[in-house]
């Protein structure tokens, strides 16, 4: 079989490249168009929205079209210097030139080439125009600068204002148009930009001028065009594709040019199904394209299948790490690339290079084209690693999720930056609740670094201790309070002992043992907050707190140190985001809800789960002194007693909206007024909870 032939024709998320032309169809008019305008200014802006494919027609279409001799006045001799601005676009600018062998007739080190074209061009904003007076470009020789997502110029310009740091956007800017205008130097400039920042470009002198005047909005794909989109990659690789699949893709892709990068990677999924199912003899039909998940599940389908090869939990944690870094949300919600240097990703992530670089490989694989630089590329420290299209965080659910999180995770933290810098002015004081549970969790699930919070701002120290600060201060009022709280109980617990005849010894005894329970979820509510490390002893604490007596106070202890516990109780996995509901009077059982109708009964000290009680639906529950029996009252008619040891009914009680109360411990989830006792053990009692 000829390989070569049978090679996939389409890129997947990524941009066709210019050695790729031949595979590029249906933009014929389209980089005529752009040729023309080129000529015409030596300044185009190329505008159009997320997966329009503007780089995709200017690298495959355009420049091609030049070195072809398209543009006659110009002719075919073209050093063509391709870079992303990031956060260092008189760098890149000054790399990328060296790279075409702007200085190659001086016989520098790359390295010495650099620093001799970066210096020039930060000479002043006719930079660029010396730099190309000193690479002696031969006089029928033409440079063409292509900026490729332009618009990263002004995120990296807003992050440069946030960490109060210059910020060298407006020279890189003047750089470009002052070339574009000196006709003595042969320069041509071309950037691509997602239209939906055209209004940034007001921000910089003299740019919004200069796109008014050149720019290219690129129009929808006709269906024809996007007919030769489909078959005409397929012709040149010598496959086939079934007519009625043409019409379908057609027909699912309408008029949305989001779909576009969604349509090449879901026929790059294909091409690769149909190539491993007897290709020779039949075209690529509609059961390749369902068996990768149609165009609405490929993408997202494909990108779990890659997260699910990475072999360790550390990999797919560094999985994680790696696409939070590469992706945002921006202020007005914009899905947004953030390139970022290896380097930086691994210090961020916590890994090694090494291991970052094997969990990168995974995703840019031959027929996975989710990262750049493509597979092939040798990966070093200062490598810039970016996501192939913004359509990635759009369709894959996992990656859309991690970027949310971290959304929210930045959110937290620029809250925490500014309470510290307000209480540094003497404008506000240290959190309480619930801001500092909410930061303590966040600290807890995400541990922030100085290298993750750099993204965002360089006052990390600060944030982090006005946070401990602020626990501190939180668990000093504690103790107060904890002190004042056991010291009435005990207290009046010796009084009774001492000064009234009249109070019974059993009744001394349980405000001793109230007392003491009270200061024992005291001390675990202190083991939680101060000693994370120690949850199981925070655990131990309130259920022996809960043994002596079942205080409000040791239960919302337990709750809490349940919610941390791993992988013990609280993994159990429910069908309701807060599916804890208690845990049994001697803290033996935990009951898990898994849905309105029913509970899970769990053992709390080995987190087994021990069985389901089917109930119905329920609201008002409790249980008895002894944690035998588990009771509630179901579908508003009827009261169901349940034997926690086997799950199983053991008594049925009519009852229209009677509480539930067990040895003085009474607990509603709806309204409290209305409660009735029902004492185990007690015939005469449920006869006459069964007679009203």
């Amino acid at each position: 079989m000829d390989t070569r032939v049978r090679a996939n024709p389409f890129p997947g998320l990524r941009p066709f490249m210019q050695e790729e032309a031949d595979l590029f169809f249906g933009r014929d008019k389209q980089s005529d168009e752009l040729v023309r305008r080129l000529a015409n200014s030596r300044f185009l802006a190329v505008v159009g929205t997320s997966g329009s494919g503007k780089s995709s027609l200017v690298r495959a279409g355009l420049l091609p079209a030049l070195e072809g001799g398209f543009m006659a006045e110009a002719g075919a001799h073209w050093r063509i210097a391709i870079l992303r601005p990031q956060d260092d676009p008189i760098g890149f600018l000054a790399r990328a030139a060296v790279e075409i062998g702007m200085l190659s007739h001086l016989e520098l080190a790359q390295a010495a080439a650099e620093d001799v074209v970066e210096t020039t061009l930060r000479r002043s904003s006719l930079g660029l125009v010396e730099a190309t007076r000193l690479a002696e470009l031969k006089p029928h020789e033409n440079l063409l600068i292509l900026v490729d997502q332009f618009e990263e110029l002004f995120r990296f310009a807003d992050l440069a204002a946030h960490r109060d740091a210059g910020s060298e956007a407006p020279a890189f800017v003047k750089l470009l148009l002052e070339a574009a205008r000196h006709k003595d130097v042969r320069v041509f400039i071309v950037i691509t930009m997602r239209s939906d920042f055209l209004g940034d470009c007001a921000r910089f002198r003299g740019l919004a001028e200069a796109i008014s005047d050149s720019q290219y909005l690129i129009p929808r794909l006709t269906r024809d065009e996007l007919q030769a989109a489909i078959t005409g990659p397929i012709g040149v690789r010598g496959g086939r594709i079934a007519p009625s699949l043409v019409q379908q893709l057609l027909n699912e892709i309408g008029d949305d040019t989001d779909q576009l990068p969604v349509l090449q990677h879901a026929l790059m999924r294909a091409w690769d199904h149909w190539q491993r199912n007897d290709p020779d003899r039949r075209p690529i039909r509609l059961s390749d394209l369902d068996a990768i998940g149609g165009m609405a599940e490929a993408l997202s389908r494909h990108g779990n299948e890659a997260f699910g090869a990475l072999a360790t939990e550390r990999e797919r944690k560094i999985a994680e790490r790696l696409f939070k870094c590469l992706t945002e949300r921006g202020p007005d919600n914009r899905e947004i690339r953030r390139p970022t240097s290896l380097s930086r990703i691994a210090a961020i992530a916590n890994a090694e290079p090494a291991d970052l670089i094997r969990v990168i490989d995974v995703f840019r694989a031959p027929g996975r084209s989710f990262l750049m630089p493509p597979a092939g590329v040798t990966l070093e420290g200062e490598s810039v690693i970016d996501i192939s299209h913004e359509s990635l965080i759009r369709q894959w659910a996992r990656l859309r999720a991690w970027v949310d999180e971290e959304n929210e995770s930045r959110a937290t933290y620029l809250r925490l930056v500014e309470a510290a810098r307000l209480r540094q002015a003497g404008k506000a004081g240290l959190w309480g609740e619930p801001d500092l549970t909410h930061a303590r969790q966040w600290q807890a699930r995400e541990a922030p670094s100085s290298a993750w919070a750099e993204r965002y701002g360089p006052q990390f120290s600060q944030a982090m201790k006005f946070l401990a600060d602020s626990q501190t201060a939180q668990r000093q009022a504690r103790w107060r309070r904890a002190g004042l709280w056991v010291a009435l109980p005990i207290g009046l617990a010796l009084v009774g002992l001492t000064g009234f005849a009249f109070v019974k010894a059993e009744e001394a005894k349980r405000l001793g043992q109230l007392a003491q329970a009270r200061h024992l979820a005291a001390q675990a509510e202190f083991v939680r907050l101060d000693a994370p490390a120690q949850i199981e002893r925070s655990a131990v604490l309130a259920m022996e707190s809960l043994r002596l007596s079942h205080v409000i106070e040791g239960d919302l202890v337990l709750r809490q140190v349940l919610l941390l516990l791993r992988p013990k109780v609280a993994s159990v996995s429910t069908a309701e985001p807060n599916g804890f509901l208690a845990v049994s009077p001697d803290g033996r059982y935990v009951i898990v809800r898994r849905r309105h109708d029913a509970v899970l009964v769990v053992d709390a000290e080995t987190g087994s789960e021990l069985g389901e009680m089917l109930l119905g639906p329920f609201k008002i529950w409790a249980f008895s002194a002894d944690s035998r029996r588990f009771a509630a009252h179901v579908d508003g008619e009827r009261i169901e007693v349940w034997d926690l040891a086997t799950r199983k009914v053991v008594d049925t009680l009519k009852a229209d909206t009677y509480g539930l109360e067990f040895s003085g411990m009474a607990r509603s989830c709806s309204s409290a007024a209305r409660m009735a006792a029902y004492h185990f053990g007690n015939p005469a009692r449920r006869k006459r909870n069964e007679s009203a």
